[in-house]
């Protein structure tokens, strides 16, 4: 489920986009190792990132307004998503992408429930 509170259009729009990524890549965790646990959901938060820059991207090709990216550092994430767009746009590319974008994501987000830890903390005390 997911909550949108009143706001900002923009800031909507952001959500619904990174929220939309982790439904068209469902988390299936791997309890294989902690560190195969950590990586299952960082790639889930590295796919909705994608699909947040590149819904972001063809908003504003059509003329809209820049969402940005949820949980800023957009240079970082923008970087991924375009070295992605320079390779041959494989399912292999793609999977490397996000993978790259989720350990972004790890390092530096923190969850707002815990905002001490950073995503690869919070998802590694699950994991355990």
């Amino acid at each position: 489920m997911v909550v949108i509170q009143k706001g900002s259009p923009t800031a909507q729009a952001q959500l619904i986009a990174h929220e939309f990524g982790h439904a068209v890549y469902p988390l299936t965790i791997d309890h294989s190792s902690t560190e195969s646990c950590i990586n299952s959901q960082l790639d889930n938060e590295g796919a909705a990132t994608f699909n947040n820059i590149k819904i972001q991207r063809e908003i504003i090709a059509n003329g809209g307004p820049d969402i940005g990216i949820a949980g800023g550092n957009e240079a970082g994430f923008n970087a991924i998503y375009d070295e992605y767009l320079g390779s041959q746009r494989s399912d292999a590319e793609y999977q490397k992408a996000i993978r790259k974008m989720g350990a972004f994501y790890g390092e530096n987000l923190n969850p707002s429930t815990a905002p001490e830890l950073n995503y690869r903390q919070y998802y590694e005390k699950g994991c355990n």
